[in-house]
């Protein structure tokens, strides 16, 4: 099952000529290009033929784990006026607009992630219904390019739900509409190092970090990193790190910015809410529990700048319908996971056992 990546706009064709730019031998002496282009024509309602050209950019070598993959597209519009279908009120002026207008789940060229099988993986499939929408106008003489970044994440929607969990070591395909395919491949985390003489020594992973687009004050352009311990026990403490790779400062409207200096804050009345669930995909913590939140401080974030936020998870779980029933946490696999709605960072971990307290009899 996939997203009905053509049910809506019917406006964008078939490829005319794919070309692989970048894929070929480097020069000799030159240094291998650290990424891969694939580049095709498309016809575009109302603009010439082989006016619009569109290219996909993806990384070239095995990406590791836990690391976001940085995905570049860009339009260009080879016309020397703007052009479009008729009736057309919006035009393609930056990322937001591309990103919005055409590669979104209903759009022309929706931008999705396929495994080795052809099957769409990211984002979750879901059966949803796509207006009938006309398609934006795009520039004259002009080039509009968005980044995209996946978190290495599958699941979390779909019929039946599946619960979010990292992607699978292999080869990927990043898939623009029908028409640009480019591969990916993820690689499996480090787990020994090469020492003097060749020898190897065993490296015991200490945090697990994951990072992806999260919704924050409206910016278009804010990636999260969540880092966790691996296997921590409790109270867990994680870091929450937000950047702006935007090119302008980035919040809410200034009549509801707080004067002073308000720091990101982070868990169930943060800035950014963050829940944990067990291994069953259930919400234990806050859980369904009621409380009261202080009113909330919004800040803006300057451009190419990051906010830091540390988060806490006292090991309990809230079970049951409300008022729940809390305990401690038994030792197991959970998942911290930052943000709202689709855009959700979720980090695996294991909650240790916690250190039975030792006991010392005086003589």
């Amino acid at each position: 099952m996939r997203f009905p990546r053509a049910c809506a706009w019917p406006l964008v064709g078939a490829a005319l000529a794919v070309a692989a730019a970048g894929a070929g031998s480097a020069p000799a002496g030159a240094s291998p290009p650290r990424t891969i282009t694939r580049s095709t024509t498309v016809s575009y309602a109302g603009c010439p033929d082989g006016a619009v050209t569109l290219s996909l950019r993806v990384p070239r070598n095995p990406v590791p784990a836990g690391t976001p993959v940085r995905v570049t597209v860009t339009l260009h519009n080879a016309s020397p006026r703007a052009c479009g279908p008729n009736g057309s009120t919006v035009m393609v002026t930056g990322a937001p607009s591309l990103r919005s207008a055409l590669l979104n789940p209903c759009g022309a060229l929706p931008l999705a992630i396929d495994d080795e099988h052809n099957v769409q993986v990211s984002p979750p499939f879901e059966a949803i219904g796509c207006p009938v929408l006309v398609a934006p106008k795009l520039e004259g003489d002009s080039s509009v390019t968005a980044s995209e970044t996946w978190n290495q994440i599958i699941g979390g929607a779909g019929r039946p739900a599946r619960r979010p969990q990292p992607a699978p070591r292999g080869t990927y395909h990043v898939v623009v509409g029908t028409v640009l395919r480019a591969p990916i491949v993820l690689a499996p985390a480090r787990s020994s190092s090469a020492g003097r003489g060749g020898a190897t020594h065993d490296r015991t992973v200490t945090v697990v970090s994951r990072s992806g687009p999260v919704d924050f004050e409206g910016c278009n352009d804010v990636v999260a990193t969540v880092t966790v311990p691996a296997r921590p026990s409790a109270p867990v403490r994680y870091t929450v790190t937000v950047a702006n790779d935007g090119p302008t400062t980035c919040g809410p409207p200034a009549s509801q910015l707080v004067p002073g200096s308000p720091t990101l804050t982070v868990g169930a009345c943060g800035m950014l809410p963050a829940v944990v669930t067990d291994a069953a995909g259930d919400d234990i913590y806050p859980g369904p529990v009621s409380f009261s939140c202080p009113m909330e401080a919004f800040i803006d974030i300057p451009a190419h700048t990051t906010v830091t936020a540390t988060g806490n998870w006292p090991g309990t779980q809230a079970l049951g319908p409300a008022p729940p029933r809390v305990s401690a946490a038994p030792p197991g696999h959970y998942l911290i996971e930052v943000g709202r709605g689709s855009q959700v960072v979720s980090v695996p971990f294991t909650l240790a056992a916690t250190p039975a307290a030792t006991s010392t009899t005086v003589p």
